[in-house]
């Protein structure tokens, strides 16, 4: 999985968490995922954050960021892009899902079936 793709469907992870399944395996299994994604996701912040830093202007409130017009503007996209692009490992088993259990919006449940997190089971 494409790191960038981990960042696309956070949300909805973060989403899937709050819910409580029926199953105890279940639960322990979305949660064990989203600990994983949790942890990708902090180290891709903090390697952003580095290359903010590092081409990135502060305003005078001490706040950095990299506007449009900086020179090194260019750099970053493409630093940020490289770091998206990584590969990461996320162990994971697809979780089973019955419908009536998906208190989820439309978007969410896309993207969690979209990228192989989820399968819906018709019916109760």
């Amino acid at each position: 999985m494409k790191l960038r793709e981990l960042i696309k469907v956070k949300d909805s992870l973060t989403n899937f968490a709050n819910i409580r399944l029926s199953s105890a395996q279940d639960n322990y299994n979305v949660f064990k995922l989203y600990k994983q994604a949790e942890d990708e996701i902090t180290n891709y912040n903090a390697q952003r954050d580095k290359i903010i830093i590092e081409y990135g202007e502060k305003d005078s409130e001490g706040n950095v960021s990299v506007q449009q017009n900086n020179p090194n503007f260019d750099k970053v996209i493409q630093a940020i892009v490289e770091l998206e692009d990584l590969d990461i490992k996320i162990k994971f088993e697809k979780i089973s899902v019955k419908s009536s259990e998906l208190n989820l919006s439309a978007v969410d449940i896309f993207n969690l079936e979209n990228f192989g997190l989820i399968e819906i089971k018709e019916g109760d």
